[in-house]
């Protein structure tokens, strides 16, 4: 179950690499379980396209630093004609509850020795503040989580249908320390609850982008567009409006270790 969790996408520093990228990746190769032969480019959408801004992050208030750039971001795709509605997509905060469900079986069976016999102390310890102590779950459990993810999947389906795109943020809070996720269990917690639309995200089988928008004192920001399925190009083209109203790369300090 959790592979239907598992998300593949590029990592670029443009939108137009963004694209070039998501092209090579999406051809086809039998020896991928998963490859589905979806257009990248679906039909034109009508105009204007309406996007719901949300906050929501499953549970974790956002920061005030990241609600100013979900709002800034949404005045920039208003400017460029699209019809921004304030409106919570259904059940984010169940979407991320279920990935623990669904993934932790395999996280305690599998990955849980791997880390233990090849990772470092810090993955050790990380990985021990998330799942130290959980239980095993039963096939009834396991199975009921699947059928609630059917049902969160179909009303999103039809959320999308309405809005088709979905602005929101990418976390809670503006980039953790480093260092965060090991320095206790109860800080392990919270960095995780933070990420809830990065967990949900996943379990609902939707495409998603994030896109810089600028710095919040010393620290990068973005958001996170959320569409319909096989409609990455959706997303890219939101993700340009942005980028063009805050054109400048996130530099990468080669000091950073």
């Amino acid at each position: 179950s959790p592979q239907l969790l598992s998300v593949q996408g590029p990592l670029t520093r443009r939108v137009a690499d963004l694209r070039l990228a998501l092209s090579a990746m999406a051809a086809g190769d039998p020896r991928d379980p998963w490859w589905v032969p979806a257009p990248l480019f679906g039909p034109r959408p009508a105009r204007p396209i309406r996007v719901a801004l949300t906050f929501d992050t499953g549970g974790t208030p956002v920061h005030p630093a990241v609600r100013e750039a979900i709002e800034r971001s949404a005045a920039w795709l208003a400017d460029a004609g699209y019809a921004v509605e304030t409106v919570d997509p259904p059940a984010m905060r169940e979407a991320a509850e279920l990935w623990d469900l669904i993934s932790r079986n395999d996280n305690l069976l599998f990955i849980k020795p791997a880390v233990r016999r090849d990772g470092d102390d810090a993955i050790r310890t990380s990985f021990g503040h998330q799942f130290d102590g959980e239980p095993l779950l039963d096939a009834e459990a396991h199975a009921r989580a699947m059928a609630r993810r059917t049902t969160l999947i179909r009303q999103w389906a039809l959320f999308l249908e309405r809005y088709p795109l979905v602005l929101g943020p990418v976390s809670a809070e503006p980039p953790f320390e480093q260092g965060a996720d090991i320095a206790s269990r109860e800080r392990s917690r919270a960095v995780l609850a933070a990420q809830g639309t990065q967990f949900g995200v996943p379990v609902l089988g939707l495409p998603a982008v994030a896109v810089p928008t600028g710095r919040a004192g010393d620290v990068p920001l973005g958001v996170q567009i959320i569409g319909r399925r096989f409609r990455e190009d959706m997303l890219l083209d939101a993700a340009a409006v942005i980028e063009a109203r805050e054109p400048s790369a996130t530099p990468i300090d080669p000091r950073w270790d």
